[in-house]
């Protein structure tokens, strides 16, 4: 993997630690950082290698089945990021809707009626 900064081939996975990354991750991209320049980017999934015939065995099958067992729930856990960050924007709005809108003149009890004219 080459950072796109410094153009070094020290880049390692990253953390999910943003936002973002909620939403790269569907679109198949992967967070890394770079090792010279502590840059941070997103790059493709690195395509996963061919299993070998001798692969099959019943311990890399258990760690397969814990590798996307732990996958779908960090998944989920995105999910639900993402639906509370969607959820918190619409209250959000409705809140800044309520606040900015006209009132009319029969509105509110402090309301003064006429003119303003000293």
């Amino acid at each position: 993997m080459k950072c796109p900064k410094c153009d070094s081939t020290e880049a390692r996975r990253s953390r999910h630690s943003k936002w973002k990354d909620v939403f790269h991750s569907p679109l198949g991209q992967q967070a890394y950082r770079c090792r010279s320049c502590h840059a941070r980017f997103y790059a493709p999934k690195p395509a996963e290698p061919p299993a070998a015939a001798s692969a099959s065995t019943s311990d890399t099958s258990q760690k397969r089945h814990h590798k996307s067992k732990s996958r779908s729930k960090s998944r989920r856990r995105h999910l639900v990021e993402a639906g509370v960050f969607a959820l918190m924007m619409i209250i959000f709005i409705f809140c800044l809707l309520f606040i900015t809108r006209q009132r009319t003149s029969g509105e509110g009890s402090n309301s003064i009626s006429g003119s303003f004219n000293v």
